[in-house]
């Protein structure tokens, strides 16, 4: 029986070894999981506020009744759950905690417990494992959803020490968005001397090389940026920064992981603007749609995980009109406000990519960061001790 044994240990090291010089591996190198439904890039879209009667009001705008918008061509589908760890309405920071870290937290709260115990992040997760990860959004770049993602703070509220935990703990590698009153003279100092390139208008965005940027700062407004319908001419839009940002980080052969925001969905249901919310969802699924196919054209596809949800939903928007006529495309239909905060509804998820057949049904929000992090997990190389 020993001897069976041996020889077994035997004949499975041979194995190794030969797959190990066929793959032109270390014969300590193993593949951790397999790789068939692993994801060497994970892209997570999060339309701040955004609830089914905004994609239905954007889907019906765009395409009439009977389209689809980008985000809802993506292969699979369901919905989820939002509420924090002692409220059934949730905000920001802890909607955010939860998809970050798998972990429910209070309202207010960002990357950590009650008691202050810090999660670690995705995004975190990520950079240990040798990827190069970004924050994109349209909100101020230190606001409770990307902050989430990248700090651990028992306050929102709390910016400089936000930016100052993006510099010294997680180092995004591509950090976009507004927010400039935040970064005093000493952050963007030094930022600067940690090698990121900083720049503050499109036309500066538009000439940065990512072949030659491995860091990079975006800062395009003193607060939140604009609503889409009201963009500045010197103002980039959400495609623009994502593009940019996968241009600078699929560099790495180790792949990525991207946080892309529609943070100003969200501003426009606490303000219960119409039109602001109509052009918001359609710019954020017009950002959906830019990165997919630029995934397509680089061949990408297969290789990343592509999520699209919400943290909440923002201003209890109804759909009431109009009846007896379907819309067509470019008409506007009737919606009404119950709410100028947030409501409890639960939100739409789409996704493709490797692990993406995880998405069916009904979801709580801490299961999306099991589903990225099993998904660049299965997908990883690791090292034997």
């Amino acid at each position: 029986m020993r001897l069976i044994r041996k020889n077994t240990v035997l004949h499975c090291l041979l194995i190794t070894c030969l797959i190990s010089v066929f793959l032109n591996l270390s014969p300590a190198t193993v593949f951790a999981g397999g790789g068939e439904n692993g994801a060497k890039n994970v892209i997570l879209f999060i339309g701040d506020g955004m609830g089914w009667a905004q994609v239905v009001v954007a889907r019906n705008f765009v395409h009439g009744a009977g389209g689809e918008l980008n985000m809802e061509r993506l292969e699979h589908s369901g919905y989820v759950s939002t509420f924090s760890l002692q409220s059934l309405i949730t905000d920001s920071a802890a909607a955010a905690t939860a998809m970050a870290t798998g972990h429910k937290t209070v309202n207010g709260v960002i990357g950590q417990s009650v008691h202050g115990e810090e999660y670690k992040t995705i995004l975190e997760i990520a950079r240990d494992m040798g990827k190069s990860t970004g924050l994109v959004t349209t909100t101020e770049v230190t606001h409770a959803t990307p902050a989430a993602f990248a700090a651990h703070e028992d306050s929102r509220e709390r910016s400089g020490a936000i930016a100052e935990d993006y510099l010294r703990s997680s180092r995004p590698d591509v950090i976009m968005g507004g927010g400039l009153q935040v970064w005093t003279a000493v952050p963007l100092k030094e930022a600067r001397d940690m090698g990121y390139k900083v720049v503050f208008t499109k036309e500066e965005l538009e000439r940065l090389d990512a072949a030659n940027t491995d860091k990079l700062l975006g800062l395009f407004d003193t607060g939140r940026m604009s609503f889409a319908m009201d963009r500045r001419m010197d103002e980039p839009s959400l495609i623009d920064m994502s593009l940019k940002a996968l241009g600078i980080l699929s560099k790495n052969q180790e792949g990525f992981f991207l946080l892309i925001e529609g943070g100003l969905i969200d501003h426009a249901g606490h303000n219960n603007d119409n039109r602001a919310v109509l052009y918001d969802t359609i710019a954020f699924d017009e950002t959906v749609g830019a990165v997919t196919e630029w995934l397509k054209t680089n061949s990408l596809s297969d290789k990343t995980l592509v999520i699209v949800t919400s943290d909440h939903e923002t201003g209890g928007l109804a759909v009431t009109g109009p009846k007896n006529y379907l819309p067509k495309r470019g008409d506007k239909v009737e919606i009404k406000w119950v709410s100028g905060h947030h409501t409890a509804v639960d939100v739409p998820i789409w996704a493709q990519g490797p692990g993406a057949e995880k998405v069916n049904g009904r979801m709580d929000n801490t299961e999306i960061f099991g589903l990225m992090r099993d998904a660049i997990e299965t997908a990883a190389v690791v090292e034997r001790p």
